[in-house]
């Protein structure tokens, strides 16, 4: 096994990142002003960040505001095989915010919203409930309090859950409401 190598941050960048938690929205200038350094400084500080995949810069949404559902779902996988396919099939999915693998009961959990009850049903029936590989699943429908924004992919192409058995025919995007 290959330990990843990692990686050190000193005490500029962490109060970068203390200032782009606040808001990411912040100019280079505005942030070296806070940092008493130059924006050039600043920028490639925050290029270096990006570079080194320690942070991305991107819009976080409020999905409670948007009117989405959430499902927590639990899932108990035999083959560690399949656990590695579902979770590559999350990273690309639109309805998945977080998933993780973790010990215990269940090996598997996933974080997912959609429009509608109805539609996160569809979802963990044909994607989990019907898999073979799935010994158990534990499913509960509520809301994320905190954090207040999070990361919500846009589009479909397909190659998560669904390979078209949800999506086909349906919009692909779940910011997309229907008229």
């Amino acid at each position: 096994m290959v330990l990843a190598k990692k990686k050190v941050l000193d005490e500029v960048d962490i109060k970068l990142l203390e200032e782009l938690v606040k808001d990411g929205r912040q100019s280079f200038t505005e942030l070296a002003k806070k940092l008493n350094m130059s924006h050039s400084s600043v920028r490639d500080r925050v290029n270096n960040l990006v570079k080194m995949d320690l942070i991305r810069i991107s819009a976080l949404l409020n999905i409670s505001a948007l009117g989405f559902k959430v499902a927590f779902v639990n899932l108990e996988v035999k083959n560690y095989d399949e656990v590695l396919r579902i979770i590559s099939n999350c990273s690309v999915c639109p309805h998945v915010l977080f998933a993780g693998t973790g010990s215990g009961e269940y090996n598997v959990f996933i974080v997912m919203v959609a429009r509608d009850i109805d539609e996160l049903q569809e979802i963990i029936e044909k994607a989990f409930r019907s898999n073979p590989y799935v010994n158990r699943l534990s499913v509960t429908f509520g809301n994320i309090a905190v954090p207040k924004y999070v990361p919500l992919k846009i589009g479909c192409d397909n190659h998560c859950f669904c390979d078209e058995k949800i999506c086909k025919g349906k919009r692909k995007n779940p910011l997309e409401r229907d008229i």
